[in-house]
Parts: C-alpha cells; sequence; structure tokens
C-alpha cells in the first residue's frame, strides 16, 4: 500500500436514494448496486456504498473493493482478469472474530457458463475475450460476466498446473502505465498465445462442465 500515490477512498451513504443523489449529476444514470468511480488523478476515485442486506452488501462490496485495489495498481488491467477475480472472491468473507479470511467458491455464474460451453448460449472466442474493452463487456453483459469469472476459476483450479502459470503470465505482464489495449494485448501475447486457441478453448469448456455445485 505505500507504493500507491493516494489512499483508497470508499463514500458510505445513508440510503440509497443519497447514493444516487450523490452519483446521479456525476455518472448521469442511477444504480442499484455499488460503483467505484475510477478518476485519471487516483485521489479523487472513490467507491460509493449503501446500506444493503448483509449478504448482498458483502458480495457488492468485495467485488468493487477488488476493482478499486486492481485499479490502483494498474490503472488499465485487461477487463476480463478485474471483472473475473472481483466475480471470483464475491463469496468470500472476513471472519473479525478469529482475524481471518474465509475463501469460498463463487458459482454464482456456473450455470450461464456451462450453458454456453455446451454451445447452447454465445460463447465469446478467449481471443476476443481477453481484448475485450468495458463497452464491449456492457454490451454482452450476459455472456462476459460467466466467461469472466470462469476464465479465472479455470486458471486458478485446473489439475493442469501449466494453466497457473498463465494466470501468473498474465499479470506479469501488465503494466501500470500501458493503455488498456497494450496491456490486453501484452497479456494475450505473453499468457495465452503459446498454448494454441483451440486446446486452451476445449479445456476450458471441459473444466466448465466438470465443476459441481450444490445441486449437482
Amino acid at each position: 500500500l505505500s507504493l500507491l500515490s493516494a489512499k483508497m477512498r470508499v463514500r458510505m451513504f445513508r440510503d440509497e436514494a443519497s447514493f444516487n443523489a450523490y452519483l446521479q449529476p456525476i455518472a448521469g444514470e442511477t444504480r442499484t448496486d455499488f460503483v467505484f468511480l475510477a478518476y485519471p488523478d487516483p485521489a479523487q476515485s472513490e467507491l460509493l456504498c449503501f446500506p444493503r442486506p448483509e449478504k448482498a452488501f458483502a458480495a457488492s462490496l468485495l467485488h468493487q473493493a477488488v476493482v478499486q485495489l486492481c485499479r490502483s495498481y494498474v490503472a488499465n488491467m485487461p477487463v476480463w482478469l478485474r471483472e473475473g477475480v472481483a466475480a471470483y472472491l464475491e463469496a468470500s468473507s472476513w471472519d473479525a472474530k478469529a482475524g481471518t479470511w474465509q475463501p469460498r467458491q463463487n458459482l454464482a455464474w456456473l450455470e450461464p457458463l456451462r450453458a454456453a460451453a455446451r454451445g447452447e448460449t454465445p460463447f465469446i472466442p478467449v481471443a476476443d475475450l481477453l481484448v475485450f474493452t468495458r463497452e464491449a463487456a456492457q454490451a454482452r453483459l450476459d455472456a462476459f460476466y460467466p466467461q469472466a469469472w470462469g476464465l479465472v476459476h479455470f486458471l486458478i483450479t485446473a489439475d493442469d498446473r501449466t494453466y497457473h502459470r498463465v494466470l501468473w503470465d498474465a499479470i506479469s505482464a501488465l503494466d501500470p502505465d500501458a493503455s488498456l489495449e497494450e496491456n490486453s494485448r501484452a497479456v494475450r501475447r505473453r499468457a495465452f498465445d503459446w498454448i494454441g486457441t483451440e486446446k486452451f478453448t476445449r479445456d476450458f469448456k471441459a473444466h466448465a462442465l466438470s465443476v459441481r455445485n450444490a445441486a449437482d
């Protein structure tokens, strides 16, 4: 944290109405969930929150706080990596009494990912997903989030440790001063291109279909 040029700011509103009264003039819209406002000057960036039921509050806070943390170090991290890690960690929790972090699998995106892997819904080619912009992700949220979460889940939990290396290579390829396009292409070139798109996609889909949830 000592490397950061500014502290990470969190602004908590008393209710959703106050939250949106602050957000609307800035973003030109209202939201029903937490928002991280990122500015070129990190000192101006802030995470906006308001009271929600405990489980929803924790998931929203974790997701947006991970986005805030990532952007504090690398302003233009590939969208799939930033959002995928944030989604992967949503179900985790902090045990204040024990002072320990409790990681839990977040399988909320598993069913739509499996549907895409089976060809029942559109599957975004991995090579395209790796260079998605924020606008491209927003235009295809139903497909983007399951695959971004699934890709991170695959790289962390795959039996083949080769894929664990891919995640670390992706992180090490990031340049804090590079543009989104530059970082996205660097990650694709250094971490993914050596595997081969066909094999990677086949293994990714097989992994998605092998994951089991409580219903299974």
